[in-house]
């Protein structure tokens, strides 16, 4: 199992910035939110579902599950969820519950953590950590929880619905209720999964914009064997893609961009790792589908460890390396950042900005790296390499690069994406 590094408090960078500090760039506004004679108080953020208020559809959720009667309910499950909302209130109706909240974005995690905090709820009775769906729960299979809910993604695939669909159905014990909130495009797929389970007692309610159902499991399926991601649920394709003499095999995943083929910012990677030596250690952040990180190393340059915040891109990329008979990288850390002790060890940094990037906190992980780099005691040049967006790449020379230590030693523009490489000296 890929660790998910959650209980780190501060990941120190040379005297810049920490963790907790890196994941306040993010913050837009706190909001309350009045329900059933209790208040609640959330931080939001940048980048996570529903930034700018607490979602509709979560309320909605909420609204009908109060009108089911959650007398009973105890112990509750919240997949994907997101900063905390579903889980923060209904341990706010009864603080005797206990809450397991589970998210694949760290810093949904984060935040959740914030807001669980920022409630008074203590950690024994609300438990939030990174989970791909419900693989990394630790529930045993004869103790089941009272109640499963989620507001799924929008762009969650039909396979990876009923997952979340029959998975909650089998954690539940007998008369268990599951619930869960979708937009309307997705109505039908929740509608048959939920059809799928059988004898379950169902109500559906809709509004313009969303479909609620809330099922009594009357008894629980069994569980499948295996995490889903082991089962091929998250899968989209196969392909093998080729960039110069390398090509590698690739099962994508739904959701992660670069399903079909690389971009422009991944093909570009191969000329700006030939400047850097061969055998030099490198930490790969952000890598997707896993394919950046495949390339450094088939370049020669061994890769000591991948970071994303995503949960399904680190184990994407750790599964692409074993298809690919490479040696896996030694450290997965499901976070914004690698901690300085490990990335103060690794003399080549790539670092990805995809089209979600959050550009202020893009340019203050550049000045991290940069500054893990300078902390490497090597008496070779370090290098860090940026791929993504070539528009993001003016105000970032001109207000980061242009003031840190060393230079550009290679740049490259194709259609609109870049990859740049900058060199830092070794230290006087």
């Amino acid at each position: 199992m890929i660790p998910v590094g959650l209980e780190r408090t501060a990941v120190e960078a040379a005297g810049r910035r920490t963790v907790r500090d890196q994941e306040a760039l993010f913050a837009t506004h706190e909001v309350s939110f009045a329900f059933h004679r209790t208040k609640s108080h959330f931080e939001l953020a940048q980048t996570v579902f529903a930034s700018a208020d607490v979602d509709r559809g979560s309320a909605l959720l909420l609204r009908y599950l109060q009108g089911d009667g959650l007398d009973g309910v105890s112990r509750v499950i919240d997949v994907g969820c997101g900063h905390g909302t579903l889980g923060v209130v209904l341990l706010q109706l009864d603080p005797q519950r206990t809450v397991t909240a589970v998210d694949r974005d760290a810093l949904a995690i984060r935040y959740a953590l914030r807001n669980a905090a920022r409630n008074d709820q203590p950690p024994e009775r609300h438990r939030v950590f990174g989970s791909l769906g419900y693989d990394d729960i630790d529930l045993a299979a004869d103790d089941g929880v009272d109640l499963v809910v989620s507001n799924i993604p929008g762009k969650v695939g039909p396979a990876a619905m009923a997952e979340l669909v029959t998975g909650a159905a089998s954690r539940v014990r007998p008369e268990g209720l599951i619930g869960f909130v979708v937009v309307q495009p997705l109505a039908d797929d929740l509608t048959t999964a939920v059809a799928g389970l059988g004898g379950a007692e169902v109500r559906h309610e809709r509004s313009r914009a969303h479909t609620v159902v809330i099922a009594r499991v009357g008894e629980p399926p069994a569980r499948a064997d295996g995490s889903g991601f082991e089962r091929g649920v998250y899968d989209r394709s196969r392909i093998e893609p080729k960039v110069g003499p390398w090509r590698w095999k690739a099962r994508t995943a739904h959701g992660i961009d670069e399903f079909d083929n690389l971009s422009y910012a991944t093909e570009l990677l191969r000329p700006a790792l030939q400047g850097v030596r061969k055998g030099r250690p490198a930490v790969v952040i952000g890598p997707g589908q896993g394919h950046r990180a495949v390339m450094t190393a088939l370049s020669g340059r061994p890769v000591s460890a991948v970071v994303s915040r995503d949960l399904l891109a680190l184990r994407a990329t750790m599964r692409m390396f074993a298809d690919n008979d490479l040696p896996a990288p030694e450290h997965a850390v499901h976070d914004l950042l690698p901690p300085a002790e490990l990335a103060g060890r690794a003399p080549l940094i790539v670092l990805h900005a995809d089209d979600r990037t959050h550009t202020p906190w893009f340019f203050e992980a550049v000045r991290t790296c940069l500054a893990h780099l300078d902390a490497v005691d090597d008496d070779e040049p370090r290098d860090l390499v940026l791929t993504g967006k070539a528009s993001l790449f003016g105000r970032l020379e001109a207000d980061v690069l242009r003031r840190a230590r060393g230079h550009i030693a290679h740049k490259e523009s194709r259609r609109g994406f870049r990859v740049l490489r900058f060199r830092v000296p070794p230290s006087a």
